[in-house]
């Protein structure tokens, strides 16, 4: 143990302590050899001075479970209990006697969001107000053409009485609401919007702000209409922003006023040019228009089939879905775009006509690159006959290329070899929706080598979240303490990069096939072979608790320079579910050439950029 130098009575270390893992809701699993398709079961345990169970509760019941199911709880992973050294595999193991079932039928009338309170806004006078969700101004409207009456998705409650559309209130869409009587002050009002089945009845927009506080508006007359000259109105201030179309200016006392709040006038509007003080607040001359357009990007550490919904990308949380980014909504979050990097080439073939004049193959001279589907193959109709004589194939693909082309329908009365077309790649681009997201990165502080269990040729990295990560900040992730200790899971996949030991290995699954082959140093791609919580000493931090990750390697290649409590590289993983996928497409991924390879392979970038405003600071 390294002792320090240097510490006096007056300048003393100090000592921090990770919080205690909690043994509160811990979920149970089925206790080998039982099995079955229960779920959401969990259980709070009291372990004794003797390291045993004394006592537990069950919080969650769960559901699906069977009479004679024997259920347990995980050992090691951040959500099973720590074991000592001297652990018999004598299970804590629970027997179901008894189930519960009942029946259930129920309909849903749809999705209601609730709008701002605008009591504040009563005075007696006033018709009109804003609608605004979390201070923000909200506009509905209806598309072009469609039959909805948006009026009427309104719920109004003055009073807590329901108030009759186009009698009690007037709406025609945007985001301003007149009644027909102005309420009084101390009136209450609750104002409700039928969103129906969510993202599926109605769409969110992000819209570009046009007018903002601090741009120049003049109006003016218009002269077709046979408006005077003395409507021109001098040039006023926005102050003010109190709905998507309606906004406050300076006091104006100029030319060009009029009592007719029914005259439509034009206005030339002048974006700020300069910083201004309005209303005692500083008002900057940006806008989100200036603003980048930045989405947070990831490459593949591993190859997405075609239908696959599992996603493991090399960096992810939080910079995905962090819950600090916009204070109304993150449903803009949950989608993502697959991009490939292939280079596109089109295959080209030529077909080789039989004695009877049919086809017989095709051969193919290139078979291009960067396909991620089969394409589509065309082959001319015979010189002067129909269509329906034209032959027909199919072709298939291998890493991108087209290695195959079939004939399905040799056609007839052909006399010479006709033009075949070959569909060319496609761009490569797929939008899926997200499920989960998964994911933490942070730094190695130990490695050492193992030769049991899946790994006969292993090394155990110990994976630490830094005290200073954002991952350890709630307002962030959205949930307290979860990342405190790394969520990876035995089978996931991780990347290792910037260490410091080693001359490049190659990572093994647990069939023993190559997940990645690394060039530099520890570098590379690696699939956990288990993943155990323990206690270690880290560089900075003291004991601490870690994920010590197990993987598996092909052999060690000179590797030297093992230890703990001294910093190794740094370690990042990150895992997408998605809701679903509509294409017929699958993307590569490139971990032969440690962790630099992977950036030559497919892209999944976030389809929403950055928020630019509207985060939520704590």
């Amino acid at each position: 143990m390294y002792r320090g130098t240097g510490y006096t009575s007056t300048n003393p270390p100090f000592v921090i302590f990770d919080d205690p893992l909690s043994y509160s809701n811990i979920p149970l699993i089925y206790s080998s050899p039982s099995s079955g398709i229960g779920t959401q079961a969990m259980v709070d345990i009291v372990v004794g001075q003797g390291s045993s169970i004394i006592d537990f509760e069950i919080t969650n019941t769960g559901y699906s479970y069977g009479e004679g199911d024997v259920l347990t709880v995980p050992t090691g992973g951040t959500t099973g209990i720590p074991t000592t050294s001297g652990f018999n595999n004598n299970k804590f193991q629970i027997t179901i006697q008894k189930t519960f079932s009942d029946k259930f039928s129920g309909w849903s009338i749809g999705e209601l969001q609730v709008f701002d309170n605008i009591e504040n806004l009563f005075d007696g006078e006033t018709v009109a107000f804003p609608l605004t969700v979390a201070n923000n101004p909200t506009s509905i409207r209806s598309s072009k053409g469609s039959n909805i009456v948006v009026q009427d998705t309104l719920l109004i409650f003055v009073n807590d009485i329901l108030q009759v559309p186009g009698s009690g209130y007037i709406f025609n869409g945007g985001s301003l609401i007149t009644f027909t009587e102005a309420p009084k002050v101390g009136d209450t009002c609750k104002i409700l919007f039928y969103r129906g089945s969510g993202s599926i009845d109605v769409i969110d927009r992000n819209i570009l702000e046009t007018v903002k506080i601090g741009d120049e508006l003049t109006i003016g007359y218009d002269s077709i209409l046979s408006q005077q000259p003395s409507l021109q109105e001098d040039t006023r201030t926005a102050t003010l922003i109190k709905s998507t179309d309606l906004i406050e200016t300076n006091p104006y006392f100029g030319p060009g006023n009029t009592n007719d709040e029914n005259l439509l006038r034009p206005v030339t509007w002048c974006r700020q040019t300069e910083d201004k003080i309005i209303n005692e607040k500083e008002i900057g001359k940006d806008r989100m228009l200036y603003e980048p357009v930045i989405n947070p990007v990831a490459y593949l550490i591993q190859s997405v089939g075609i239908g696959s919904t599992v996603i493991y990308v090399d960096n992810l949380r939080p910079f995905f879905n962090a819950q600090n980014e916009n204070d109304t909504s993150l449903d803009f979050q949950k989608n993502i775009t697959f991009i490939s990097q292939n280079n596109k080439i089109s295959a080209a073939a030529t077909a080789v006509v039989s004695v009877a004049g049919t086809i017989s193959s095709i051969i193919i001279s290139d078979g291009g690159g960067g396909y991620v589907s089969a394409p589509s193959v065309t082959i001319q109709s015979p010189v002067g006959l129909g269509t329906t004589q034209k032959a027909s194939a199919s072709s298939s693909i291998t890493a991108g290329i087209v290695t195959t082309i079939s004939v399905t329908g040799p056609g007839t009365g052909y006399t010479t070899p006709p033009v075949v077309l070959i569909e060319p790649p496609s761009t490569g681009t797929e939008n899926s929706g997200v499920q989960t997201y998964e994911g933490d990165f942070g730094i190695i502080v130990g490695i050492s080598t193992t030769s049991v269990g899946i790994a006969s040729t292993g090394l155990i990295f110990d994976f630490l979240i830094p005290r200073n990560s954002f991952l350890r900040n709630s307002s962030i992730t959205g949930v307290t303490g979860v990342t405190t200790i790394s969520g990876i899971q035995t089978g996931y996949y991780f990347v290792i990069n910037n260490s410091n030991i080693g001359y490049g290995v190659t990572s093994l699954n647990a069939s023993g096939q190559v997940v990645g082959v690394g060039t530099t140093f520890l570098d590379g791609i690696y699939q956990v072979a288990s993943v155990p919580i323990a206690q270690t000493s880290a560089p900075g931090v003291g004991v601490t608790y870690v994920a010590k990750v197990t993987t598996s390697i092909s052999n060690y290649n000179g590797l030297l320079g093992i230890g703990y409590s001294s910093f190794f590289g740094d370690y990042s993983w990150g895992k997408i579910i998605l809701t679903s996928r509509n294409e017929e497409i699958s993307y590569n991924s490139y971990t032969n050439n440690g962790y630099s390879g992977i950036s030559s392979g497919t892209i999944v970038k976030r389809t929403s950029p950055l928020k630019y405003s509207k985060y939520k600071y704590t």
